[in-house]
């Protein structure tokens, strides 16, 4: 757990570290939609978190999958959490904002039902919150699991996942994934919660942004880690990759301040310049299996998304502008914070994880 005398990491200053006087209150807000498996052992993990500590609750928002599954794995949980099913499905966003209905915790935190957090996870939030009350945005990060399996299919594994973590673009925090996402529920409801109109993808993107309008600070702590179960199928990577870039389309256009580089310098950009440096790196120096592997689908991530942005973003822009939008300017930008000190959390993160490939 954080303690008062360790320091943080700001490029501009170093902040005056003022620590609550009480602790925190979370509320846990989880959207899950047909993974009934994978939910399971994300429960699993937060159960003795959550049960038990006073100031902690948790509400898992089935977004209209509800089966007898399901009915399996919520069962021996009913008595710790709040659950919650949507009779249709209406997308991450909307789900999610339904479980923040009625919440009165000073913060809540998001993470998807694909995700495993160690022992420890709620602490580091508990400490972090308490350690910086200016703070209302906070992100960690999502790694990649461990194989299952060996040889080839270890490496197929190994390249279907990718990690998750707040991305900065033009100096500009662009997006705080909701996998690993909490936020000062004050600050979450000023912004307006969830866009309505995100249905598929970026609605985090969107959120981030949003938030960050208000003139909110971010915290971005490295070690606050959890595991991203996302081993894809080709078929399931490109959809969830082409929803991205759809996705993206929607904020870019209606956001009026977002930033534009990400836009300009990756979907708007001559598609024969991106292809060409992706062609440019391609590892020649080291073929291997992994390498092949991360390549390819590097490559299926950039057609993806760029397609699905192609496709949806005249519609957008249609809808929300009447003229073209404008190249971006330099404009200001939210320095992110790291949290110094964090070598046991990095290593007891290690020794936990490898414990559970064992």
């Amino acid at each position: 757990m954080l303690e008062q005398n360790e320091t943080l990491w700001h490029s501009a200053a170093r902040p005056e570290i003022q620590v609550m006087r009480t602790e925190p209150s979370f509320l846990i807000v989880v959207a899950t939609h047909s993974r009934g498996a994978k939910l399971e052992g994300l429960l699993e993990a937060l159960r003795p978190q959550v049960e038990g500590h006073p100031g902690r609750r948790m509400v898992v928002v089935n977004d209209g999958s509800h089966s007898g599954d399901y009915d399996a794995v919520m069962a021996p949980h009913l008595g710790w959490l709040d659950y919650r099913v949507l009779e249709k499905n209406r997308g991450p966003g909307l789900a999610r904002q339904h479980g923040c209905e009625g919440a009165r915790e000073d913060l809540i935190i998001f993470t998807d039902d694909d995700c495993v957090p160690p022992p420890w996870w709620l602490d580091r939030a508990q400490a972090l919150a308490r350690t910086l009350p200016t703070v209302d945005l906070f992100a960690g990060e999502g790694c990649i699991s461990a194989p299952t399996h060996g040889g080839l299919r270890g490496v197929y594994q190994r390249c279907s996942q990718f990690k998750l973590a707040p991305t900065i673009l033009n100096r500009r925090l662009d997006c705080v994934p909701t996998a690993i996402m909490m936020v000062r529920r004050e600050a979450f409801e000023a912004a307006g919660g969830f866009a309505p109109d995100f249905i598929g993808a970026s609605e985090d993107q969107n959120l981030t942004h949003r938030i960050m309008s208000l003139g909110c600070m971010l915290a971005y702590d490295p070690y606050w880690v959890t595991v991203h179960h996302s081993v894809s199928t080709f078929g399931e990577y490109w959809r969830r990759f082409y929803g991205y870039g759809r996705g993206n389309a929607h904020h870019f256009a209606k956001e009026e301040h977002s930033d534009r580089k990400g836009l300009f310098d990756f979907y708007l950009a001559d598609g024969k310049r991106i292809y060409r440096n992706i062609f440019d790196g391609f590892p020649w120096g080291d073929l291997n299996s992994e390498s092949i592997g991360k390549f390819i689908f590097h490559l299926l991530r950039v057609v993806a998304q760029r397609r699905g942005f192609k496709k949806s973003w005249p519609e957008y822009l249609e809808k929300y502008h009447t003229g073209p939008i404008a190249a971006p300017e330099p404009g200001h930008w939210i320095s992110p914070m790291v949290v110094e000190g964090a070598n046991l959390w990095k290593q007891s993160f290690r020794d936990w994880r490898r414990s559970q490939a064992d």
